[in-house]
């Protein structure tokens, strides 16, 4: 239904053989084709392509999202045809630039896929060893408004008594829970981003 109203745009022929619009398409069409994937995921669809074999192989590799995985086994169709153009000759860049601006679009397809299905679940996990664990387990709780998990730890150097910290956050908190633990020098902290959040993790 999209490609038929495309139809309707003035001037879309002229754009259509025009080279220099090529890397435009590439990045409109890489657009669209990642949010069609990534609603079609969402409703638990397939284009009965490669999304089956991607969707195949996630439910194995759950670490490897599904955008990425059908935008690999796409390329090597993609890779593949460039060998088509090669047998039937012609100019090298007229057989390159295809297979170029195909591998272009996958990629926008890509990103724009994972942004659509995980871009909105996606956190980091922060694990703090410190000996403060009230102070910055209450400025965590009041400043970010998320539950924090404490564990008992033991330094293996020092074998002194520590508390691990353990909660998750949202991406764009991550600079004001670096600026809750600075003031504590002995403490030292990780994260670690997080692809998949599921349940209530907020305070």
């Amino acid at each position: 239904g999209l490609l038929i109203l495309f139809d309707y745009i003035p001037g879309i022929e002229a754009i259509r053989y025009e080279p220099q619009f090529g890397l435009l398409a590439a990045i409109a069409s890489g657009i669209l084709l990642g949010a069609g994937l990534a609603m079609m995921f969402r409703c638990c669809g397939t284009s009965g392509g490669t999304s089956v074999i991607a969707s195949i192989v996630n439910k194995r590799y759950r670490n490897l999202s599904v955008g990425a995985l059908t935008a690999a086994f796409d390329a090597c169709v993609v890779v593949a045809s460039f060998f088509v153009y090669y047998e039937q000759g012609g100019n090298f860049t007229e057989r390159l630039d295809p297979v170029l601006l195909a591998l272009v679009s996958l990629y926008v397809d890509s990103k724009v896929c994972d942004i659509i299905m995980q871009g909105f679940k996606s956190a980091y996990k922060f694990e703090i060893i410190t000996t403060h664990p009230d102070e910055i387990a209450q400025e965590i709780m009041t400043k970010l408004r998320h539950g924090v998990t404490r564990l008992s730890g033991e330094g293996m150097y020092s074998h002194e008594g520590k508390s691990v910290l353990i909660c998750i956050i949202r991406k764009r908190q991550v600079a004001l829970l670096q600026k809750i633990i600075r003031p504590y020098p002995d403490t030292f902290a990780y994260f670690s981003p997080v692809s998949e959040v599921y349940g209530q993790f907020m305070k």
